[in-house]
Order: structure tokens, then sequence, then C-alpha cells
């Protein structure tokens, strides 16, 4: 099961946390890195709610308002929804009732690091019924190729007791 980040009052948390900064993050503008703690100067924002397609709207528009805050122009804002959403598709793939999305938001002034994980979680990710897509294509591998077109990089982790995660990183 997902870790519980709630505050005592609700669902969503906010702070700013700093930790040590990590002498790689000059030397790693593509996000090979992966996801880390928040550094010195970023701000954080956790939502956790359930898995439901349309409650992504929430997440997206908790990431676009926070790329607004970083500056993204109107091109990078629409890569960043895209790219959210599809990281939030990416760990919901395959989930079980009573499944809960986590989407933590991390961000300083030139870039916004996206933190998802879903459980519980199938192994298999769901697979479409949806006429329209091509025999053969994986959904899962779909997202993964929207998600490198739109973002300076992003990985999914090892399927783990039921949980899904995965990141992305997209700089100003």
């Amino acid at each position: 099961m997902l870790p519980d980040d709630r505050s005592s009052n609700g669902a969503v948390s906010a702070a700013t946390k700093p930790a040590e900064q990590n002498e790689a993050d000059d030397n790693d503008p593509a996000g090979a890195r992966g996801p880390q703690l928040p550094a010195e100067g970023e701000r954080c924002i956790t939502l956790r709610m359930p898995a439901e397609a349309e409650l992504r709207k929430v997440a997206r528009l908790v990431v676009s308002s926070i790329g607004a805050v970083v500056s993204f122009d109107i091109e990078q804002l629409a890569d960043l929804r895209l790219a959210g959403d599809e990281l939030c598709s990416l760990v919901t793939a395959g989930a079980l009732p009573g499944c809960t999305l986590q989407l933590t938001v991390l961000w300083n002034e030139r870039s916004i690091e996206l933190l998802a994980a879903a459980s519980p979680v199938g192994e298999e990710a769901a697979q479409t019924l949806d006429e329209e897509w091509p025999a053969g294509l994986d959904p899962a591998k779909l997202s993964e190729k929207i998600l490198e077109a739109l973002t300076d990089g992003f990985g999914v982790e090892e399927f783990v007791d039921q949980t899904r995660r995965a990141w992305l990183r997209k700089t100003r």
C-alpha cells in the first residue's frame, strides 16, 4: 500500500522540505538521477485521491498551476499537463477496486518533477477493449513514448506489492 502522507486534516499536503543538495544535480540535466526528496529551495505538494479517470482533472489543474508558478510558457504547460495525465494513466493501468493514486509535485525556479504511485493495481496492465487500438499495441509502451517526447526524463519503477510507481521531470 502507499505510505500515508496525508496531513492531519485532509488528503492534500504542501510543504517546503530542505534536503542536502545532490552534487550530481548540475551534472544531470536529463534527469537520470530518478526521483529524489526535495532539494534546498524546492517545494512539494502531494495529492492522494481515488484512481478514477475523471478525478485526474484535479491533478492536471495542480500540475499546470505549478507550471505557471515556474514560468513555463504555453507550450511547456500543455506538454506538462499531457505528460502528467500519461504518468497517472501509466501507474493506474490495471487498477483494482479501492485503488488510490498519489501524485507528488516537486518544483523549484526552473523545473518540476512528478512522482506518481497507485495501489492496489494488478501486475499486468489492463488491456483496452477499444477496437480502435491496433492489434499488438501495448498502451504502456505508448505512454512511455509520449513521456519520452514530452519530458526531460522519466522512469517507471519495478512493480512491488501491488504498487506501480513512475516519475517525470520537465525543465524550462
